[in-house]
């Protein structure tokens, strides 16, 4: 916008708008009348950073940097523009040099650049995105901003110069804020990307999400009516989940939207951000979308007559499978199937086989274009329903007996299993339980040789594609204690397995964590011609941790990840590297080469590429803890020492913070045996516990 190839005609309407034709771009450029007196600047915050386990950063950088160029293309200047980001060195600008960005995302940053920066402004936007809380948005690793502050911070800037105010925000509970924010004596103009409580998504690398919606909008020129508009029936219709928010009269009341004379869509068809200059080539339209019938779980998706002056550069669907649970605002969802679409050569149609239509029930896929000057259709929704369809199926075994003093450890960690599964895409019915007591929200029957037997060769192999089995309690060398009177020996096992592997034509993935677990690699070798995946917690003769009731344990860290959306691969070497890390000697195995031999060269590549489920990513906020000290590092003649966790953050609330303590003579037993553990408090409430 505003740049133009050989311009030809000019016209100046009654209401003052310019209309530029555009000649060499095929275009009509729209410019609104600004005050050559009035001073816009916008602030540009991309919360969160690269720290480890932020699994949202390229989400928010995707988000912020389009922002940042879309405020540029309409009318801001590079000094106008404060971006606030963890990394420093981009160049959005193309110029050769790291001088887009003004420093990394800190509150002290945030507060400059709003009361001093921004001190002679007469317009100021402000753009935050990333991990957010009730009342609280990650700034970064270290840091979160509460909306109090916020609000104290735009407070003062207007009373200080009587500036309107617009303020984006897309985070999870990001509605939260919208309480906290309404100015009083001056205009403020408040839209967020959910209601309270709610998870914001940013799906698909940021690409589907409330602010790709929003700001493609703004970079064609929409006021704030038809942007906010766009964007929430946008998101809306890939995840109904989730509702925008707006108070654009400072009057406290949200969504006064339904007529065209309500307040907030009056102050909203008013606004623009920058000049508002319009594109008259619009957007990418989809004329229909079709989606075959599946066979063997394939169906050919189809966008027909996509259409837009500037080109098309990409058309893709995003598939919603039908078992899929809402996620919390704690851990919303990040990622969904998708698959782009190609050209059908010598139509305006793009099509592409998809291969996850597993399980029964209605499939909803979303369809999507872009142009080449990154504006995004409004999606188009088909369903595919499938019936009587292939399955992905899993046992879970919870062993040994509720005496057992690890038995809580054994049951949540088989529990957690079993909601990572069902977030995974797994319908209730496609898991079979086996356990001594019982687990919440899941059916179980009481373990022994023949019941699992029957699960995995009968059970197991009905219609089924994919086969995950999971056993998790007491264990020793080949064996697996199945409750307080049966054992399960490894031969046994690969016996189930190959009988089953008969039958199925998929993967099957076995994953155990018990003491001594490792034992069972060498016997659990698969047929030929089949895929087998085995994972064991340990090697061949080592204990298997489970402390804090199973919360220090492999299976924790393996099934968070799954339930977080990882491959078999990447939830295998997080867990490992996680379970390796208090220095108990735990040496967590893996052999998907077929050989028997855990973690060679050549294991690892297949299971990497394996999800068990839909593959469906989360992108929840985990608590930071920045540093870990003690107040001495050697001990001369005591057996006291303080222990600091510093520089610990959340969004959510913290439960508890502790220390696992590993004694330099630990042999490594934990097969009834505990680690000391000590409970951190934080006196002052400033994060260090």
């Amino acid at each position: 916008p505003g740049q133009m190839a050989r311009p030809q005609g000019i016209v100046v309407s009654p209401a003052g708008h310019v209309f530029v034709a555009d000649t060499s771009r095929n275009r009509i450029q729209k410019f609104r009348p600004v005050a050559a007196s009035d001073t816009h600047k916008a602030i540009v915050v991309a919360g969160g950073g690269p720290y480890e386990g932020n699994t949202l950063w390229d989400a928010t950088q995707l988000c912020t940097n389009y922002a940042y160029r879309t405020l540029r293309y309409q009318g801001f200047a590079k000094d106008a523009v404060c971006y606030l980001s963890a990394n420093t060195a981009l160049d959005l600008d193309t110029n050769g040099l790291a001088d887009d960005v003004a420093g990394p995302a800190t509150n002290e940053n945030l507060q400059a650049a709003i009361t001093v920066w921004a001190a002679d402004a007469s317009h100021l936007v402000l753009y935050l995105a990333d991990h957010g809380g009730a009342a609280t948005f990650r700034m970064s690793d270290a840091e979160t901003l509460d909306a109090a502050a916020l609000d104290a911070w735009l407070d003062a800037f207007q009373s200080a110069t009587g500036a309107d105010v617009v303020l984006v925000y897309d985070a999870c509970e990001s509605g939260s804020f919208q309480a906290a924010m309404t100015g009083v004596g001056w205009q403020r103009i408040v839209l967020t990307s959910t209601s309270p409580g709610e998870p914001a998504y940013f799906l698909n690398e940021g690409n589907v999400s409330f602010s790709v919606f929003f700001w493609t909008q703004v970079f064609a020129g929409a006021d704030l009516a038809g942007a906010f508009d766009f964007a929430t029936t946008a998101i809306g219709q890939t995840l109904s989940v989730q509702t925008p928010m707006v108070d654009a009269d400072g009057d406290g009341t949200v969504n006064e939207l339904t007529a065209p004379e309500d307040d907030d869509r009056l102050v909203l068809a008013e606004s623009y951000l920058g000049n508002g200059t319009e594109l008259d080539s619009g957007k990418p339209t989809i004329g229909s979308v079709s989606a075959d019938a599946p066979v063997e779980g394939v169906s050919t998706l189809a966008a027909h007559d996509v259409a837009d002056p500037d080109g098309i550069a990409r058309v893709w669907a995003v598939v919603r499978p039908p078992n899929l649970l809402v996620a919390s605002a704690d851990n919303p969802i990040q990622r969904l199937p998708s698959i782009d679409l190609l050209p059908v050569e010598g139509t305006d149609d793009f099509a592409a086989d998809f291969a996850a239509f597993y399980g029964e029930g209605i499939f909803y896929a979303t369809f999507y274009a872009a142009d080449r000057a990154d504006n995004v259709s409004a999606p188009v929704t088909t369903t595919v329903a499938v019936a009587g369809g292939a399955k992905r199926r899993a046992i879970l075994v919870a062993g040994g007996s509720p005496y057992d003093a690890a038995w809580p450890a054994y049951a949540a960690n088989c529990a957690l299993a079993y909601d990572a599964l069902r977030t995974q895409g797994y319908a209730e019915e496609d898991l079979y339980v086996l356990s001594a007591g019982a687990l919440a929200g899941a059916p179980t029957v009481v373990p022994s040789v023949a019941a699992l037997q029957y699960a995995i060769e009968e059970w197991g192999t009905s219609d089924t594609v994919d086969l995950a089995v999971y056993l998790v309690g007491p264990g020793g060398n080949g064996l697996f204690q199945l409750s307080g009177s049966e054992t399960l020996g490894a031969s046994d096992l690969d016996m189930f397995l190959d009988t089953a592997q008969a039958s199925i034509a998929g993967t099957v993935t076995v994953v155990l964590d018990a003491c001594s677990a490792g034992s069972f690699l060498p016997h659990l070798l698969p047929p030929a011609e089949t895929e087998r995946i085995v994972v064991s917690s340990t090697d061949t003769d080592e204990a298997a941790t489970f402390l804090l009731d199973g919360e220090l344990s492999f299976s924790k860290f393996f099934w968070t990840g799954v339930l977080n959306g990882s491959t078999v691969g990447e939830a295998f070497a997080t867990a490992r590297s996680a379970i390796g890390f208090g220095g108990t000697g735990q040496q967590a195995q893996l052999d998907d080469s077929g050989n028997g031999v855990g973690n060679e060269t050549e294991d690892g590549a297949f299971a990497a590429s394996r999800y068990l489920g839909a593959g469906i990513v989360l992108a929840g906020d985990a608590p930071v803890i920045g540093n870990a000290t003690s107040g001495d590092t050697l001990l001369n003649g005591t057996t006291a020492v303080t222990l600091f966790a510093e520089q610990v953050t959340s969004t959510g609330v913290l439960n508890s913070v502790w220390a696992a303590i590993t004694p330099p003579d630990f042999a490594g037993d934990l097969c009834g045996g505990l680690l000391p553990m000590v409970a951190l408090t934080d006196p002052e409430s400033d994060g260090r516990y």
